[in-house]
């Protein structure tokens, strides 16, 4: 009985508080075949904070905030795992100071936005909105949506960072001629992916298309300093096409 209890108290209990992809699940239950993983979806977060004390692991994306007034509940917490690659509804420094282990999923997601990226692109060059819905009106002129080509364009870039590099990538395959702004990239390291770094405002200005790919820091949170603006905005050249797909 004291061995039962023992394995018991070692096998770690899992709470899904947002919606994963069921292949995660099962994969979970592949990997950890003694785990207790439970499902549980749209909690009150005082609901929420009467069941945390219970599991040992819990796993999130961007709807569940992990505040310090959970982890302060959170007594046999030792992992939280993050579903995607964004962090800002987790309080880091206290699940620091509770001793809790933050892991997340940088490459997740990296695929899939670069895609809806170039998906975007295509539909604003190609004004596939706009014919779809004359479209289903049941009416169709050919010489409003004739669009324009990626090819040959200018594509900017604010944000190189995985997302963004894969996103240039891709607009290479089309023909695209690829800029991009990023303070924390070499210029070594965009010629290496074949990206020419400017400076914001040169994107802006030189762009046929802009994409947007950069990370909502803390600094910029706590200031509402904004990625454009106003004077941004009056720099694009008269045409371009703005697409944001920045996860926060």
């Amino acid at each position: 009985m004291v061995a039962i209890r023992a394995r018991e108290a070692n096998e770690p209990r899992i709470l899904i508080t947002d919606p994963i992809a069921q292949e995660g699940i099962d994969l979970l239950r592949y990997e950890l075949p003694d785990a207790e993983i439970d499902v549980r979806l749209d909690l009150s977060p005082e609901h929420l904070m009467a069941l945390i004390g219970d599991y040992t692991v819990l796993i999130v994306r961007s709807q569940t905030c992990v505040t310090e007034e959970l982890l302060s509940k959170a007594s046999n917490l030792q992992i939280i795992g993050r579903a995607g690659s964004g962090l800002d509804n987790i309080d880091l420094n206290a699940a620091i100071q509770h001793g809790v282990l933050v892991v997340h999923a940088p490459r997740g997601i990296v695929f899939a936005v670069s895609e809806h990226t170039i998906a975007l692109l295509l539909s604003l060059a190609r004004h596939i909105p706009a014919a779809t819905s004359l479209m289903k009106a049941g009416r169709w002129d050919k010489h409003r949506f004739l669009g324009v080509e990626l090819h040959d364009k200018v594509l900017g870039i604010i944000g190189l960072g995985r997302v963004g590099t894969e996103v240039a990538q891709k607009a290479q395959a089309f023909g695209m001629r690829v800029i991009a702004s990023d303070p924390f990239v070499s210029a070594r390291k965009a010629q290496q992916i074949g990206v020419t770094l400017r400076s914001k405002d040169e994107v802006l200005q030189h762009a046929d298309f802009v994409t947007l790919h950069a990370a909502l820091t803390e600094e910029k949170e706590k200031t509402r300093q904004k990625l454009l603006g106003t004077r941004e905005l009056s720099l694009l050249k008269p045409g371009a096409y703005l697409v944001n797909c920045a996860w926060s």
